[in-house]
């Protein structure tokens, strides 16, 4: 009875020194970590994104603006996936120089008055003399056909966005709104007291290079109720693949040709309608290794 009761009490001292030991351990090997990771090139949000997709969305890491850094709380081994991660996001992004050329055909209606006069001179008597000038007008109506090559030159990071200038003023503006309103595009009808038509560009190089994906998305912007507004057609972007330094013609096909027919009608500061034919050619930049 004695001896059973000695292993009993052997048996419980042990149990009382392992447990505490494996738990110790345990403790030392699951401890989180504070690590700090300076971002140069990477963008933050992109990049916590990146880190919680691999990771789970459980780990801790916040980006701080002020000082460009990630705020790891992770394990040691999951600090190890980060930094390599971090490394391969951490490199200069390409430039794309976009070069857009408008190739406008317009048609301008004038018309006019040409005054030409006939008359002959009565005299009053009493050395007076009175005058009688009989006038003829003529009308005169013009029409004129015009064409002309405008050209817009950005530089934009791979993967942000830059916008190109159709017109500043919006000839369809009602059927414009009123097509967006109907498909659900936008959600209340405004009134512009200004208000001009912009494609955004943006570029995103595939890889390294040559193949560039573009998207282009119509947007107007302007002044309601004397305050900036801006409205863009998201279910309406177009979006192509080009080579680098290969020109294509911007324009829209299919059931978005009718929105297309209408938007990118440019009108300048003189007031001349402009049907536009839209050519872009986008290159990949060098990068600077100095940077």
């Amino acid at each position: 009875m004695k001896t059973q009761l000695l292993q009993g009490l052997c048996i419980i001292l042990l149990m009382g020194l392992i447990i505490p030991t494996w738990a110790t351990t345990n403790i030392i090997t699951t401890t989180p970590e504070f690590k700090a990771y300076p971002l140069g090139f990477a963008d933050g949000p992109s990049s916590i994104e990146m880190i919680k997709g691999m990771l789970g969305n459980d780990i801790h890491v916040v980006y701080d603006r002020s000082t460009r850094q990630l705020l790891v709380l992770a394990s040691s081994n999951q600090h190890a996936t980060i930094a390599m991660m971090v490394k391969q996001l951490n490199v200069p992004q390409k430039n794309v120089s976009v070069t857009v050329t408008f190739k406008g055909t317009g048609d301008s209606d004038r018309s006019g008055a040409s005054v030409a006069g006939s008359g002959r001179i009565i005299h009053s008597g009493q050395g007076g003399m009175r005058s009688t000038i009989h006038i003829t007008p003529s009308v005169i109506d013009q029409h004129s056909s015009t064409s002309s090559n405008t050209r817009q030159q950005l530089m934009v990071i791979s993967g942000k966005q830059a916008s190109l200038s159709i017109g500043e003023d919006v000839p369809y503006i009602d059927w414009i709104m009123e097509y967006g309103f109907h498909h659900r595009i936008i959600e209340q009808q405004v009134k512009w007291q200004r208000v001009g038509s912009y494609l955004v560009i943006e570029p995103t190089v595939i890889g390294d290079g040559p193949m560039i994906r573009v998207k282009l998305t119509p947007e107007l912007s302007g002044l309601v109720d004397n305050s900036p507004y801006r409205t863009r057609f998201e279910t309406l972007s177009t979006e192509v693949v080009v080579s680098d330094g290969v020109p294509f013609t911007i324009g829209g096909g299919g059931q978005n040709q009718e929105f297309y027919s209408r938007f990118l009608i440019g009108v300048d500061r003189s007031g001349q309608r402009q049907n536009l034919n839209i050519e872009m050619v986008a290159q990949i930049m060098p990068v600077d290794s100095k940077q």
